[in-house]
C-alpha cells in the first residue's frame, strides 16, 4: 500500500515542490488545500483521517475596494507591533480603485461593518489610512476574514 500525505498549503509554489518531492519518495499526494475533503472521506469510509498540524497566527482582517475624488500618490502600509496588535494597508489596483484592508492579531478583529470599518482604522498606529478612508468612496461591501490559520 501507497504511503499518503495531506498537504494542504495555499502557496502553489511551495506546494507543488513538495508534492514533487513526496511523489518521488512514493508517497499519495492530496495537495487540495485548506478546504480539502479528505479527511471526512477517509472517516466516511471508515479509515483515520490524518493528523494535523496546526499552524495560527491569529490573524483576522477586513478588506474593500473604495475610490477617491482626488487619486492619492502613495500607497499606505501601517504595520501590526507587539503591543498594537493592529495595522491596515491601503494600495491601488485597476480601474482607479484602491484595495484597503485592516487587520488585527491575537483577538483583535477588524470588524466588517461600514461604520466599525472606519472607526478601527482610527485606532490605528498613525492616523493617515484612517484619514484617507474618510475621504474615500466605497465601492465593495466590507469583507471579513477570521479564519486564516494553515492546516
Amino acid at each position: 500500500m501507497t504511503a499518503r500525505i495531506l498537504i494542504v498549503e495555499d502557496e502553489e509554489p511551495l506546494t507543488l515542490i513538495l508534492r514533487y518531492n513526496l511523489e518521488s519518495e512514493g508517497y499519495a499526494v492530496d495537495a487540495s488545500g485548506r478546504g480539502s475533503r479528505t479527511p471526512r472521506w477517509l472517516e466516511a469510509l471508515g479509515l483515520p483521517a490524518p493528523a494535523e498540524d496546526i499552524v495560527d497566527a491569529q490573524l483576522a482582517y477586513a478588506t474593500r475596494m473604495v475610490r477617491f475624488a482626488d487619486e492619492p500618490a502613495d500607497a499606505v502600509l501601517l504595520q501590526a507591533r507587539p503591543r498594537l496588535r493592529r495595522g491596515g494597508a491601503m494600495m491601488p489596483v485597476e480601474g482607479g480603485r484602491w484595495l484597503v484592508t485592516l487587520q488585527g492579531y491575537v483577538g483583535i478583529r477588524a470588524l466588517t461593518d461600514e461604520e466599525a470599518f472606519l472607526d478601527y482604522a482610527a485606532t490605528l498606529a498613525h492616523p493617515h489610512l484612517h484619514r484617507m478612508l474618510k475621504a474615500a468612496e466605497p465601492v465593495s461591501p466590507v469583507y471579513g476574514f477570521l479564519e486564516t490559520s494553515n492546516r
